[in-house]
């Protein structure tokens, strides 16, 4: 089916939102797919587009969908089931996959490149909601309320953003440095450490992306990009040099008497606090293996495994640990479901036609999973409407640019039979 011009024009401005308002508008994604969800349903019906999907599109859309149902399933089996049950309804998003990939594919379908302009525009937003928070001075946390969800969705948009580091267009590729870097910059000075581990990681996988742009002759290029970052890194934490110092010497001290087996004497810090919540968690999943303990449940389950006096001090909604969560939520069943949503876009990336936006169809899918995989080893991973939304929207948009030849399920050996039967007759 050929391209309509309004629901392109619609879906590119969706599109370029849903990557520029992560971190500065928060909730306004959700919302915004919330909408786009509820639209494509009516449209749907009123015949505007045809719903049509490929044998890899339903995979991934039963992957997603699979997720809030044995997350109510799991919920309906433990204590309190009608909490469990509201809470539940917050994950219908992961059911669009089922009408936004159709609808994405009734415009042109390879929307990836205003996502990738979108999200260096929103990295960029990043550094000066930031730094404009810094002013006051108040930890940064842009608009999403939270400095870890706010420093995980800068990762995620410093990523997408560098898919355009190869672009020919100068100003394309310029734009795309400057959100890298602007991306960077806030990372470091969100002062989230699981964070900044997992950007050593992204920051490896986007040299594997692009390795040429780190030799000759783009060296000077690289040089004056790193420099850019270290010069905007110092400039902008230098007025929260303690903060920084504060946190790097609780880390240190957790981590040394951790591993070397020594008695606190500063009293509980974060660290502590998370490994006593990992030891407890891992002893609840122990317990109830299988299907867990219910979304409503979970963190009870981790105190009640826990000494009294270190329960009291267990006021998290989750684990900070995105697996170990899933586990509690709903056992090996629903942790295998939040691994098969990780795993899925990379595959189906992976097993596209290999067209010209198949390596960066690939990378997006696989640098975006790595965010939330590496980052939810430490902080929160889905659960949050904000993070929910922004690898949803992701996945579709790196579902419906896959090649239309794709979408039909059309072999390309088929396709030439046809063509000969035809030239027969």
């Amino acid at each position: 089916m050929s391209s309509k011009p309004g629901i392109d024009r619609n879906n590119a401005v969706s599109v370029f939102l849903m990557g520029a308002l992560p971190a500065v508008g928060g909730s306004a994604i959700s919302i915004l797919l919330g909408v786009f969800f509820v639209w494509a349903i009516l449209s749907l019906l009123m015949r505007r587009f045809e719903f049509s999907m490929s044998h890899s599109d339903m995979r991934l859309a039963c992957s997603f969908s699979a997720f809030p149902v044995l997350v109510l399933l799991t919920a309906l089996a433990g204590e309190h089931p009608g909490t469990g049950a509201l809470k539940s309804l917050l994950l219908l998003p992961f059911l669009s996959l089922w009408v936004m990939i159709p609808r994405l594919r009734a415009g042109r379908g390879n929307y990836i490149p205003h996502y990738v302009c979108g999200a260096a525009c929103g990295a960029i937003g990043a550094i000066v909601f930031a730094t404009f928070q810094w002013a006051f001075p108040m930890r940064p946390e842009g608009g999403a309320g939270n400095p870890a969800v706010f420093a995980i969705m800068v990762l995620a948009l410093t990523a997408v953003a560098s898919l355009n580091i190869t672009a020919r267009n100068p100003i394309m590729k310029g734009l795309s440095w400057a959100g890298v870097l602007a991306g960077l910059s806030s990372v470091v000075i969100a002062l989230v450490r699981g964070v900044w581990i997992a950007t050593v990681f992204i920051v490896a996988g986007i040299f594997s992306y692009a390795p040429q742009q780190f030799k000759k002759p783009a060296v000077l290029w690289s040089a004056a990009a790193v420099l850019a970052f270290i010069v905007v890194s110092v400039v902008l934490v230098a007025p929260s040099f303690p903060s920084f110092t504060k946190n790097f010497i609780h880390s240190a001290s957790s981590l040394s008497r951790i591993f070397l087996n020594l008695d606190s004497e500063t009293g509980v810090q974060s660290v502590d606090l998370r490994i006593d919540m990992w030891s407890g968690a891992w002893r609840a999943i122990l317990d109830s293996p299988w299907t867990g303990y219910g979304i409503q449940n979970g963190m009870d389950a981790v105190r009640a495994h826990l000494p009294a006096d270190v329960a009291e001090k267990i006021i998290f909604t989750h684990a900070h640990n995105g697996f170990l969560t899933f586990a509690l939520d709903g056992g090996i069943v629903l942790l295998g479901s939040v691994i098969a949503m990780l795993v899925m876009p990379v595959v189906i990336a992976w097993k596209a036609p290999r067209d010209e936006t198949h390596r960066k169809r690939l990378f997006l899918a696989l640098l975006v999973s790595a965010v939330y995989a590496l980052c939810g080893m430490t902080q929160i991973m889905f659960r949050h409407d904000i993070m929910d939304s922004f690898f949803i929207f992701n996945t579709i948009i790196v579902a419906a640019s896959i090649p239309s030849r794709a979408v039909m399920g059309v072999e390309t050996e088929n396709l030439t039979r046809l063509d000969t039967r035809q030239e027969d007759d």
